[in-house]
């Protein structure tokens, strides 16, 4: 049995039995296992992992032979193959992105590297990744927990403080075009509008032919 190791520069052979004598003849340089008859060095394929080689490179990447695939390149079966344009890298085909980061493809969603992320999502510039809003936000900013919009198609459609909920908190909010707002600083509670107050602070007095404190 044949054992190959490569050193820095240098290719050893290791041969643990010798019976009849040796005479070791490849027409191939290391770390190819198959080339053109007229270029040692051009890789076609590759020692497999599991042919008794130390420290091998089992993968075709381009005309050589690797011990991984680079970061924007993926294992296809056969060689290293370039990932899509747009992923900074990639597994298994070459539209599944695992990491964005090229040109204005930035975030990450789902396999794709997108240039913005869809509704229900924030962009995340320190991880290059879409993170999914909080709760019942259709949109957020900032934070995932700070909602900007609410989907109006679910019952959590009313907002309310960076948040979604399914109804006004009676008294001291009122619905205003789709959205509950504050009851007036001066109100204690309102109805209608933020500013018909129906109670106020204890500090102030009711005004009810105005509705205000």
């Amino acid at each position: 049995m044949t054992t190959f190791n490569l050193v820095g520069d240098t290719f050893y052979y290791w041969i643990d039995k010798v019976t009849t004598g040796l005479t070791i003849n490849s027409k191939c340089n290391y770390p190819c296992q198959d080339c053109p008859d007229d270029n040692p060095s051009l890789c076609l394929s590759c020692y497999a992992e599991d042919q008794n080689i130390v420290n091998g490179r089992p993968f075709l990447q381009v005309d050589t032979c690797v011990t991984q695939c680079a970061a924007n390149r993926f294992y296809d079966g056969e060689k290293c193959e370039l990932c899509d344009d747009t992923c900074l890298s990639c597994f298994g085909t070459a539209e599944t992105c695992t990491s964005c980061g090229i040109d204005e493809f930035l975030f990450l969603h789902q396999t794709k590297c997108l240039t913005e992320c869809p509704s229900r999502f924030i962009e995340d510039p320190s991880a290059n990744r879409c993170k999914k809003c909080q709760g019942n936000c259709l949109t957020c900013e900032g934070l995932p927990t700070s909602c900007v919009t609410c989907d109006p198609l679910t019952d959590y459609k009313f907002f309310f403080h960076e948040s979604c909920i399914d109804k006004c908190f009676e008294d001291i909010s009122v619905l205003v075009d789709g959205k509950c707002e504050e009851c007036d600083s001066k109100c204690k509670t309102c109805e209608g509008t933020p500013q018909t107050c129906t109670s106020c602070e204890e500090h102030m007095k009711l005004d009810p032919s105005t509705n205000t404190c």
